[in-house]
């Protein structure tokens, strides 16, 4: 558990607005797909809160969740917010913490009826066991707007179950195929099921809920006397007083520790080896706004991959997009294997570019992805500290595909078209004029060094890092 950071996802923003009253002091990030990331300090602990709002539905909180979590690289992911209620003994403003989340909507229907295929994602342990302890030892009272010992909610360590309807009536369809087959659920939501599927095998995932409503045709009223906004902040309350009761972080500790000592080994070559860069693996539109590549060309290759394998590449490198958050869950992917290489790439709106992967016959890996750009205004930001985040985002990404490796790889990264693009601080406002760079010519790194294959992985940060501040020197070089 290296990182810091605590991803807190909610649907609504009155649920995100009570988790941001808790935080001081906030910094707006701004991710590549327009996805606003709110990043600050939880007093009194080592962690830093990544605060996002996922809206409603399973479907768009699967899409913000994977791309947050790719970003984050987070401790552990918490989905906060509102739920109705599913059982008589669970009163408004009780906190519902979910031992398990079901998805209840798929199925198959016979003539018989419906008959539900449940899907079921288990509560992390050690989030569960921190509940536990914070509710034990009344560690998230004092978040609380009213924390005396009478008014405190009572906390439930209960099932939930999750899809894209709201239930708000005890005779209905949906009412019936709860009670028989989802009779353990103590509350229902509309966005967990996303979240889990997002999470899953990445990244330890709670879901914590305040009961707002009893989800039997009183919804309105209890809307109307505000009992959505309190169940929020009793959510709120529970979900940063877990936060108080995890372990500290240890970012030196194990893996991270060795992954800090250890040498990227850069070496310098005779010859350099061909590099194909994204203009020459996908057409270029008229318009495209700065994109940010990374390749990492192999050195002395002796075997090439098969057409047969690169057709197979084709869909993990679709899969490895849509999970670490490159292409979103709904976005429609283009591109075909070859008998040369296999890309696949999205499109983002009104023809700003696309964000990308490919593999090649060579070997070579590549993946690119749109800087973001200045508010109100088409002119990428040229941040070498973020640049050099995703450049390690992109690295540990292209190495998690499932072709053989070479034994050293050439790493060169660029940013074209690179004609509208100024410095700047992704997240933070711009004020004043803006001077931007007005030369056609891309910016790109020098393919005159290679590092090894093996053990590559262990130090994605310091190569990062190294390609970063040499496109910043050509950055500024070529001005």
């Amino acid at each position: 558990m290296g990182s810091n950071r605590i991803v807190v996802l909610t649907a609504l923003p009155l649920e995100a607005a009570a988790v941001r009253a808790h935080l001081p002091s906030l910094t707006r990030h701004d991710l590549p797909q327009g996805t606003i990331v709110e990043e600050g300090p939880l007093p009194g602990t080592q962690y830093n809160v990544c605060l996002a709002w996922a809206g409603s539905g399973n479907g768009h909180a699967a899409v913000v969740a994977e791309r947050v979590i790719s970003w984050a690289n987070p401790a552990a992911v918490l989905f906060v917010g509102i739920a109705g209620a599913l059982k008589k003994d669970i009163a408004l403003g009780d906190v519902v913490v979910a031992t398990r989340v079901m998805g209840y909507q798929r199925g198959k229907v016979t003539e018989t009826g419906f008959r539900p295929d449940t899907e079921a994602w288990e509560g992390a342990h050690r989030l569960l066991q921190a509940a536990h302890y914070a509710e034990a030892n009344g560690l998230w009272r004092k978040f609380l707007s009213s924390p005396d010992g009478q008014s405190v909610p009572v906390v439930h360590f209960k099932p939930i179950v999750s899809g894209d309807i709201v239930k708000d009536s005890n005779s209905s369809p949906l009412s019936d195929l709860l009670d028989i087959t989802y009779y353990g659920a103590a509350a229902i939501e509309m966005e967990a099921a996303g979240v889990s599927r997002a999470a899953h095998g990445r990244v330890d995932l709670l879901v914590i809920r305040g009961v707002s409503d009893s989800s039997d045709g009183s919804k309105a009223s209890s809307d109307a006397r505000g009992w959505q906004l309190r169940a929020a902040g009793h959510a709120a309350a529970f979900a940063l007083g877990l936060i108080t009761a995890l372990r500290a972080p240890e970012p030196a500790s194990g893996y991270m520790q060795a992954k800090a000592a250890a040498d990227p080994g850069w070496s310098v070559l005779e010859q350099a080896p061909a590099v194909s860069w994204r203009t020459g693996l996908q057409h270029a539109q008229s318009f495209e706004t700065a994109t940010l590549e990374l390749h990492l060309a192999p050195v002395a290759v002796t075997a090439r991959l098969q057409t047969v394998q690169l057709r197979a590449l084709w869909g993990d490198l679709v899969e490895l997009g849509r999970t670490r958050g490159i292409f979103g869950q709904a976005e429609a992917v283009e591109g075909q294997p070859t008998s040369d290489n296999a890309v696949a790439f999205v499109r983002q709106a009104r023809g700003s570019g696309t964000n990308g992967l490919a593999i090649l016959r060579s070997g070579q890996r590549s993946g690119w992805e749109i800087l973001p750009k200045l508010d109100r205004q088409p002119v990428a930001i040229f941040d070498p500290e973020y640049i050099a985040k995703r450049l390690a985002i992109m690295l540990d990404l292209l190495l998690t595909i499932p072709a053989p490796l070479p034994t050293r790889f050439v790493p060169v990264a660029g940013i074209a078209p690179a004609m509208m693009i100024s410095r700047g601080k992704v997240g933070v406002p711009h004020y004043g004029a803006v001077t931007f760079r007005m030369s056609e010519q891309a910016i790109r790194t020098e393919t005159t060094e290679s590092v090894a294959a093996e053990g590559l992985s262990n130090v994605t940060d310091q190569v990062a890092e190294e390609l970063a501040t040499r496109l910043e020197q050509a950055f500024d070089k070529r001005r």
